[in-house]
């Protein structure tokens, strides 16, 4: 079930219709044009946010199963 809400919520987002609709029109525009789009659209603000739950799960990952391995 599980894997079936995920499959509609992959499915329903925005980026991933922009590639399947025909208001999406990378492919006619210059190579050029896309690119400098492309690297204005991301200045990375909160990436660091990003890391630091990536980080965080890791950690709680690596404690959680140090605890199972010394009962």
């Amino acid at each position: 079930m599980k894997k079936i809400i995920v499959l509609f919520g992959l499915l329903f987002q925005p980026a991933a219709w922009a590639h399947h609709t025909r208001d999406h029109m990378m492919l006619s525009q210059d190579a050029e044009q896309v690119i400098a789009a492309t690297r204005a659209g991301t200045n990375g603000d909160l990436l660091w946010l990003l890391w630091v739950g990536v980080l965080l799960l890791l950690f709680l990952g690596v404690v959680r199963w140090w605890r199972e391995r010394s009962k």
